[in-house]
């Protein structure tokens, strides 16, 4: 039994070749990839510390940032 594609063009579903369907759904699974990475890429404050990264103010990030800078230019 042969795999059916069909693609919704105005609410009407047009059946098509596996080839111009890979095509057409391109890029929403980008999307969809997209926004699955930047969910585990959560950083907020209230993230970290409900991980147990207890962060206390914006400065200690930018202490931080610093010395990791300061180490790799020096």
């Amino acid at each position: 039994m042969e795999k059916k594609y069909c693609i919704k063009i105005n609410d009407t579903k047009v059946e098509v070749s596996e080839e111009i369907f890979t095509e057409y759904m391109r890029a929403q699974w980008r999307e969809e990839n997209q926004d699955r990475r930047n969910k585990k890429r959560n950083c907020s404050l209230e993230a970290m510390n409900e991980q147990g990264k207890e962060i206390t103010s914006v400065s200690f990030i930018e202490d931080k940032i610093n010395d990791i800078f300061l180490y790799y230019v020096a």
